[in-house]
């Protein structure tokens, strides 16, 4: 989808989850451009009266169309919620000399917020929580997914049913 300055937007929400990395940095390396891959879910899990809470994360990651120390990823910053605390993360080079990051605090979880992803992808010339920096032919909906109730334990087949995988699918692809 066409977004506003010279930037496309690739979303993909599903239950299941997903990872845009491995295509956003592909495509980056391939058109010759950059890429960027932005994640900020709330942290849910444990709250009074959420059901299926989910582990919080802010994520930012900037590919460019060069190989780097790891793949083609020019800075990644990462807070999140890996089942048992939080953690921090960082890699590659800092755009510019002041950080967004507030790596001297004492809570792991405030050293990259929503907020300071906000302000980093404007640097960038993107306004990521802006509905209409992603133009008018965008479409957004919402759908209520019902999940399986707590401790159900799924077959092999139900499992492959659920998460739509068809067994030998992938036989016939090139290897």
């Amino acid at each position: 989808m066409a977004a506003a300055g010279d930037w496309t937007a690739y979303f993909v929400c599903s239950l299941r989850g997903t990872d845009a990395a491995p295509p956003i940095g592909y495509l980056a390396e391939a058109l010759g451009c950059r890429g960027l891959v932005v994640m900020s879910e709330p942290h849910t899990e444990g709250l009074p009266g959420v059901r299926d809470g989910r582990y919080g994360s802010v994520q930012f990651e900037l590919f460019g169309p060069d190989r780097t120390e790891w793949l083609n990823s020019v800075r990644a910053i990462a807070t999140a919620y890996d089942g048992s605390r939080w953690v921090f993360q960082t890699a590659g080079t800092p755009r510019t000399s002041r950080s967004p990051t507030r790596t001297g605090l004492a809570g792991v979880r405030d050293r990259f917020t929503s907020e300071m992803l906000e302000r980093y992808c404007k640097t960038l010339g993107v306004d990521v929580f802006d509905p209409s920096f992603y133009g008018p032919e965008t479409v957004y909906f919402e759908r209520k997914v019902v999940t399986a109730p707590d401790g159900l334990v799924l077959s092999l087949d139900q499992a492959q049913a659920w998460l739509e995988i068809t067994p030998g699918m992938a036989d016939d692809l090139p290897g």
